[in-house]
């Protein structure tokens, strides 16, 4: 299976509410770049970040993802609900 599969994986737990699940893809030395907005890293902060900003399962569009070697880059957006209104990120 290659990132691009895994990451596909990892999209559909966050999306269907299995946030647990979903930081099973994650290791210590996940980085997590949200661009123009904040990093997060290792899976301490994607794990505090869910807990805080996962109100609902966000809904995710991927425009395009770049794998090469051991990395992966994925381009798209990010909407969650927070309690003013939907971001996206």
């Amino acid at each position: 299976m290659n990132l691009k599969e895994i990451l596909s994986e990892a999209i559909a737990c966050i999306a269907a509410g299995n946030y647990d699940q979903f930081l099973a893809y994650c290791t210590t030395d996940t980085q997590w770049t949200f661009v123009g907005e904040t990093s997060l890293m290792g899976i301490d902060e994607v794990r505090d970040y869910m807990k805080e900003a996962y109100i609902e399962p966000p809904r995710f569009k991927v425009d395009l993802m770049i794998e090469e070697g051991n990395y992966l880059t994925a381009v798209g957006t990010i909407s969650i609900v927070n309690t003013d209104s939907m971001d996206s990120l």
